[in-house]
């Protein structure tokens, strides 16, 4: 017998025969990884051999332009397959637009998914999977477990759900191999659970955003603050479409134990200063951030979390309210020192430290030299040289006249200078200037420019 995971798992856990049995032990798992070009071809002509298709539309799927293109696509999944060859998924399908039906819906499954959400699992297993893609793409299985927990004793308590019995471990089992797949990551020695393929995580993201009520429902029910900021109120790249709601704005606000953890209180206090600035539109919203951020016992955590960094950086831009920016200046050793760190380009700097000096009124000197760390420096200067390295291959690419080249390395040293008034140690490597001809690369360049003008 060959049949999809998730229909075996629901028969076995449904059928007390099947269990006796022990089919599990005797499965062999064939993972789609494993199936080379020549199986996947024997796979598609396999479910023409059996499906009722007209002949005219089985002949297109022959044709090799169109066997090439299902055999070698990301989308290849025997779902897709048995997607195209059903006559019931067919039938309104006219001949001369089929081959696009094909090309589109393994270019953009979401047909083929939604019918397997909608009608091939029930409805406790699209409350896991609705659980699943508020962690975003992959989530640890604990806390997977305890979100989806959280979702079925909210539908309990205010839509009337009657929870199962080990709800977790029998859905998961069922959606396992179908929907999601289990992998280790061994850098953290944990479980963790992913979705069985990218373009499920693109039909759920669409399909959800169109569920007002569910969407709703995921927020309100969520255990962890990441189920909040990873997809559904994101922080400062873009709005959501949903406000908080009043069950929302009352555990945020005063209900801490539920999402402020006592192993990442000092995390979790930030994250919720950042949603209540962005989606909190009420009159008394500035003190309750006060409070969330005075919460804050250590900041170090700072410095292992990149995602947060970037965060924080952008909330010192954005934010304009004279309480907050006094805040941030009371603590502008621990709040701008990882942010530092953080940046990556020299460009980036220059604002960052403009930023301090303008709206803050921080002296950078301060900043710089309360922070006894070599790596600090060792940061800076690797930023600086790669802006060199940046500026030389500019260079080359655009100049024919020494003198540029000249003016534009002076320009270099200045910049260092101002940096150094800062109180940051660079050892500058200004050697790719040195390393060329700039003569022969300007002659070069003057010729090119002028052979494209005449042509």
């Amino acid at each position: 017998m060959t049949t999809r995971t998730f229909i075996l798992n629901t028969a076995i856990n449904e059928s007390e025969n099947l269990r006796r049995f022990n089919l599990k032990a005797k499965e062999s798992t064939l993972a789609l990884q494993e199936y080379s070009t020549s199986m996947k071809l024997q796979l598609l002509i396999n479910h023409l051999e059996e499906s009722n298709l007209a002949e005219e539309y089985k002949a297109i799927l022959y044709k090799k332009s169109i066997t090439d293109f299902i055999i070698y696509h990301k989308n290849f999944y025997p779902r897709s397959v048995e997607f195209i060859t059903s006559k019931r998924n067919v039938e309104n399908i006219e001949l001369p637009s089929y081959e696009r039906f094909v090309r589109v819906n393994f270019d953009k499954p979401d047909e083929i998914w939604r019918h397997a959400y909608e009608h091939q699992i029930n409805e406790i297993d699209r409350l896991l999977l609705n659980t699943m893609i508020s962690f975003g793409d992959s989530v640890g299985i604990e806390k997977l477990e305890r979100g989806f927990i959280a979702r079925l004793d909210y539908e309990t308590k205010y839509n009337n759900f009657k929870k199962p019995l080990h709800p977790f471990t029998k859905t998961l089992k069922r959606l396992m191999g179908g929907f999601v797949v289990h992998e280790y990551h061994q850098e953290y020695n944990s479980n963790y659970i992913k979705f069985i393929n990218p373009s499920l995580v693109d039909f759920l993201i669409g399909y959800l955003r169109n569920e007002r009520d569910e969407v709703i429902r995921i927020a309100e029910s969520a255990f962890f603050l990441d189920q909040l900021v990873k997809r559904l109120y994101v922080l400062f790249e873009s709005n959501t479409i949903y406000p908080l709601t009043p069950i929302i704005e009352e555990r945020l606000l005063h209900q801490n134990s539920d999402f402020i953890k006592k192993d990442s209180s000092d995390r979790d206090n930030l994250i919720v200063a950042f949603i209540l600035y962005k989606y909190y539109h009420k009159p008394d919203k500035i003190p309750h951030i006060i409070l969330k951020l005075k919460n804050i016992d250590d900041w170090q955590f700072m410095f292992e979390d990149e995602y947060l960094i970037y965060q924080l950086n952008e909330y010192t831009r954005t934010v304009n309210e004279s309480e907050i920016i006094d805040f941030i200046i009371s603590k502008s050793k621990e709040i701008f020192v990882p942010i530092l760190f953080q940046l990556d380009e020299l460009d980036e700097f220059d604002k960052f430290l403009s930023l301090l000096e303008s709206k803050f009124k921080i002296e950078i000197n301060e900043i710089v030299n309360s922070v006894a760390l070599d790596s600090l420096h060792d940061h800076i200067t690797s930023v600086f040289n790669d802006k060199v390295i940046e500026v030389v291959d500019w260079l080359r690419d655009v100049t024919y006249d020494e003198y540029f080249v000249e003016e534009t390395h002076r320009e270099l040293i200045e910049r260092r200078k101002i940096y150094e008034t800062y109180g940051f140690k660079i050892e500058s490597d200004f050697s790719p200037f040195f390393e060329l001809d700039w003569e022969e690369i300007g002659n070069e360049n003057y010729l090119r420019e002028h052979l494209s003008k005449d042509d």
